[in-house]
């Protein structure tokens, strides 16, 4: 009688982590080999998915609720096997608003929202205009939008139409109903008016949330000239659900030719690891793994190392936030020896913005002080020297390290200098919005 072997249950494909927008479409799969008779149990937070029996799990208009760990059980005569969990982080959809102020819709040309209308005959009922009695103008001259402040893909005919103030009646203001949360406001302007010639001949004040962020205003002389654009933003938090922006008269009259106004998150990375969902209102955790390396940090140039541990690491430490994840300490980044020193780099806007590095030593051959020590400079200053992981809290114990850096430009930079050993990372957090209010972006 023949007897059949079958190959060994095995996976040769695991899930891949992802992360969606809300109403999206994601797609998980599993690529196995072994017997013939094998069946598939797909599982989120452990907990078995009804009817999830594929090799690949595929869920529809996916919302905040769907975020978690995904897996899968594979099954057949010769056992079981479980794949490595996959994250699905689901991006809270960032209220955000356009407004071509004093003129018509005009399609986005980028991956943004669409630029609403705010005409005459329609005007936005974010603005006060009958209030403040705000007018609408519109030239047809082409105006120059190469100014670096300006984004790539803005459309030019933003800058041709303009609401402005006259004098008397209530200050122009704006009213976003944005909910609770830290966002950024930009102004798109330029000086079309014939009669402005000079620098000085229009000043204007703007407050935002009922703090005055900019006084002489000049929009010729910022631009260096008239009939060019400029983009100035603003950073603020909102408490009241509700972004508040008034522009207030100083000479001739306040005037602006675009508002967008959108949500700003903190940025999180799971260095060495799987994204991590969101939990509660906190933002969820990019993924950094080797196969798909964070942007932020130089990767390939560093020998891209990333490991992993099983130990349960103890967070009773006092830096440590509480609701931390646990996972968040089960893979780190780290610096082999050569080449450059691992850098990451942070898109941030120009201010004051909070940083925090998370660390623990789980390494078998660290087993005493000295053994792995390593600088951390920020924004070119070292801000720890001669650290020591182990020295601060011994093995399979979480540290976190917090700083309140002043980012001059829009780059925060965090770089791990060897010494002794190499330099290693669990995650890295980084305010998004600056701490305090900031006075505008790059000029």
């Amino acid at each position: 009688m023949p007897v059949t072997v079958h190959p060994p249950l095995a996976i040769t494909a695991q899930p891949v982590s992802q992360e969606i927008c809300p109403a999206g479409v994601v797609r998980f799969a599993v690529t196995t080999t072994g017997p013939a008779n094998r069946t598939y149990q797909w599982k989120r937070n452990g907990v078995a998915i009804p009817r999830a029996t594929d090799p690949y799990y595929t869920k529809t208009n996916v919302q905040l609720p769907d975020a978690g760990l995904y897996s899968v059980e594979i099954s057949s005569s010769c056992g079981s096997i479980s794949s490595e969990p996959a994250s699905l982080v689901v991006e809270e959809t960032p209220r955000w608003y356009r407004m071509n102020a004093g003129g018509p819709f005009v399609q986005s040309t980028d991956e943004g929202y669409t630029w609403y209308g705010d005409t005459p005959s329609a005007p936005s009922n974010y603005s006060n205009f009958g209030e403040s009695g705000s007018a609408v103008s519109e030239v047809a001259t082409i105006i120059d939008t190469t100014h670096a402040s300006v984004p790539a893909h803005t459309p030019m005919e933003l800058f041709q139409t303009q609401r402005w103030d006259p004098a008397g009646g209530a200050e122009m203001t704006w009213k976003f109903p944005t909910g609770n949360g830290d966002f950024e406001v930009r102004l798109y302007l330029a000086e079309t008016y014939s009669e402005i010639t000079a620098p000085g001949q229009r000043t204007f004040g703007i407050e935002i949330e009922g703090r005055r962020v900019a006084t002489g205003f000049d929009i010729f002389a910022l631009a260096g000239g008239r009939d060019r654009g400029i983009v100035r933003s603003f950073y603020t938090r909102v408490t009241d659900g509700s972004f508040d922006l008034k522009f207030l008269h100083e000479v001739q009259n306040p005037t602006v030719a675009a508002v967008e106004v959108r949500r700003v998150h903190t940025i999180r990375v799971n260095a060495g690891g799987i994204g991590l969902p969101a939990t509660g209102a906190e933002p969820g955790w990019r993924g950094d793994t080797g196969a798909a390396p964070s942007f932020y940090v130089n990767a390939a140039a560093t020998g891209n190392a990333v490991s992993s541990t099983t130990a349960l690491i103890d967070q009773g430490h006092a830096s440590v936030p509480v609701g931390t994840p646990q996972w968040l300490y089960k893979n780190d980044r780290w610096d082999p020896p050569g080449g450059p020193e691992m850098t990451w780099n942070f898109p941030v806007a120009p201010g004051r913005h909070r940083l925090r590095l998370f660390f623990a030593e789980t390494h078998s051959a660290i087993t005493s002080a000295g053994q792995r020590v390593f600088d951390i400079e920020v924004e070119g200053r070292i801000v720890l020297a001669n650290f020591d992981i182990f020295a601060g809290v011994g093995a399979n114990r979480a540290l976190v390290k917090t700083f309140d850096v002043d980012v001059p430009d829009s780059l925060l930079t965090v770089k791990f200098m060897h010494r002794v050993e190499n330099p290693t990372v669990r995650a890295l957090e980084v305010s998004a919005s600056p701490l305090e209010l900031s006075g505008g972006g790059s000029p």
